[in-house]
Parts: structure tokens; sequence; C-alpha cells
């Protein structure tokens, strides 16, 4: 793979994320699993690592330290060896459940830091003849987000595989066409923040008052939004290991859509009910009265035509009540505390 392209400079998001590996508890493991109707054989999962690896060059470049610690570690180029990358591993029977029993070590397991951070395992021998892989990456590679685009790039939408291979020689410059890609949104990026400063330095003239009482607004958005979270919290939360269990619970998106009309709020809102509905069930299990929780969800700042690769969102912190027995009541105050966070100027 001599055509693949040097990955852009790590973000000072993909640099923390890299960075607080320091502490096991917080290591920043992604593990995308999916359910195929069967396995690929060896040479079509080879032909597919390759072209990822050509697609998202952060796929086969490792993480550098700085010299003497200082500044950001650098992606260098590294062997990508599909026997270490890529395991197969059979079960007798089962599906998704099974499945994640199976990967959950590897939510937790840290990255050989000489190679590319990231695994692709398939497992094979589910009910049907079914299959499914777990795609598993360094935080620092890509966001939540970004690791759908980058499942994508390692899935044939059908059996016959992507329309057009990229099979062709590097381009002259030494580039491919996905690294030209992904330089792109970094130029417009900057050209975009050059037009901003430019259009901000004609609003005092337009808007005096507004100019004295815009830097108050954003030092009091700054304090709300970094100041730290409330001494609230679970006592049965405390002190836990690093042994991850992995679940999944199917509900049909019609459903969470249904939910969220019927209290004038958005999925997310349904979704951030059902967490909080599960932190009282689960106290009340235990005995122990909790009123509220402290909880950190991702802002999403990536565009439409940004690459997978790297990190675009934002952490709001907020604490989520849920000692309501009431589910809408429990969305409707979870929706009108994203609103009041995504409204920040700071963020």
């Amino acid at each position: 793979m001599t055509d693949v392209a040097t990955p852009p400079p790590l973000s000072p998001e993909d640099d923390l994320l890299w960075r607080i590996e320091a502490d096991p508890v917080l290591r920043s493991t992604v593990l995308v699993v999916g359910l195929l109707d069967r396995a690929p054989g060896p040479r079509r999962l080879a032909s597919a690592v390759t072209r990822a690896c050509r697609e998202v060059p952060v796929l086969s470049h490792r993480l550098a330290p700085p010299p003497l610690g200082l500044g950001r570690p650098a992606w260098r180029r590294a062997e990508v060896s599909l026997d270490h990358h890529v395991r197969r591993a059979r079960i007798a029977g089962g599906g998704l459940d099974e499945v994640l029993a199976l990967v959950a070590p590897d939510a937790a397991a840290p990255f050989d830091l000489e190679r590319p951070p990231w695994s692709l395992t398939i497992v094979e021998g589910l009910d049907g003849g079914a299959a499914a892989f777990a795609l598993r990456f360094h935080h620092a590679i890509a966001d939540g987000v970004g690791a759908l685009r980058l499942a994508h790039h390692l899935l044939d939408p059908t059996r016959r595989g992507p329309a057009r291979r990229r099979d062709e020689p590097a381009p002259p410059d030494g580039g491919t066409t996905a690294g030209r890609d992904e330089a792109a949104p970094r130029d417009a990026g900057i050209a975009g923040a050059a037009a901003r400063v430019v259009r901000a330095a004609t609003v005092p003239a337009r808007h005096p008052v507004d100019a004295v009482t815009a830097p108050t607004r954003l030092g009091r958005s700054l304090w709300r939004f970094l100041r730290p979270a409330p001494a609230t919290g679970s006592p049965l939360l405390a002190g836990r290991g690093l042994d991850r269990a992995l679940h999944a619970r199917t509900v049909p998106l019609a459903d969470l859509r249904a939910a969220a009309a019927a209290v004038d709020g958005t999925v997310n809102d349904v979704l951030l009910a059902a967490v909080s509905g599960a932190y009282r069930r689960y106290h009340e299990r235990h005995g122990v009265t909790v009123v509220e929780m402290p909880t950190s969800i991702p802002v999403n700042r990536r565009g439409d035509d940004e690459p997978g690769g790297g990190n675009r969102f934002t952490m709001a912190r907020l604490v989520l009540p849920v000692d309501d027995p009431d589910p809408a009541t429990r969305a409707r105050i979870a929706g009108a505390i994203v609103r009041r966070w995504r409204a920040e100027p700071a963020l």
C-alpha cells in the first residue's frame, strides 16, 4: 500500500483522547459491532482491509510520542499485518448477545503502541449461518459518527462489492484521492475561519453595544460549560474496575420517533430519558435513592462533507434528574437541558 496518504495532524480533541489513557479507567476505545448475513472469505476480507487503509490513511499509521513529551504525537507509517489486525472467531450458535459476550474484553484492552491502533474480529457460527464483525479502534482515530463512516469503508453494501474499486496507481503527486479529500475540509475550514474573522472585524462598528457585551456573555457561557459538575452521583458507581460487559436492547426506530413526537422532543431526548430511567431502576434494585446523576453527552460538530477520521465533537456535561418515574416528564426535562446547552456560545 505505497499509495497511502499521510493523515492530517492530531487535533486538540484527538490529542486529549490519546493522552487520557494514562489513567486506564479512561481508556478511549471505540467498538462497532454489526451483524452479517454470512462470513466473508479470506481473499475478500483482505481486499476490504486493503481498500479501507487506502481510503482512510490513519488505519495504516501509528501514533509516535513527541520528543521529550512536548507537543502532540504524530502519525507515522506502520505496517498493517492481517495476522495481527484481523482475527476470526467461532461460536456455537447464538446471536448478538453471544457476540457481545465474546468481544467484551476488547472494549477495555490496550493497543500495541508500535502498530496502528485498531483491530477487526469476524465472528462465525451464528444461527442460520450468519456472522458478525467487531471493529475496534482508538478514539483518537475517530468519534462515534466517524466510526460509522470507517465501518462503511470496510463493508460492502452488496455481495458484488463496491461499484468502483480504487486499484489504480497513485496520482503523480504521490497522494491518493482519499488523501486529497481528507485535506480539503481542513483547507475549507481555515478559509472559512478567515472569512469569519473578517466579518467579525466589522461587527463593532455596526453594533457597538453587542461588541461590548458579547465577551461578557461568552465568559459566562465558558464558566457554565467548563465548571466542575456538581458533586452528585451514585455511591454504587464509585471504585469500579476495568472490566466491561456489553449488552444490547433492540427498539424499533419508529417507536422512538413516536415517543419523541408525543413529548414534542427528539429521539435523543427519549434516549436520555431511558438512560435516566435505567439509573433509577438500578438504584431502586439495590435500595439506594439517587435524585440526579451527572452525565456527559457528545455534541456532533461534523459536517456532512467532512471525512470520517478524527474527532469532531464537543462534550456537554449536564445533570439528569432520575427520580421521576414518568418517562415523558424525564424526556421533556432532558430535552430542555440539552437545548439550553446547545445554545451556549462556548459550545
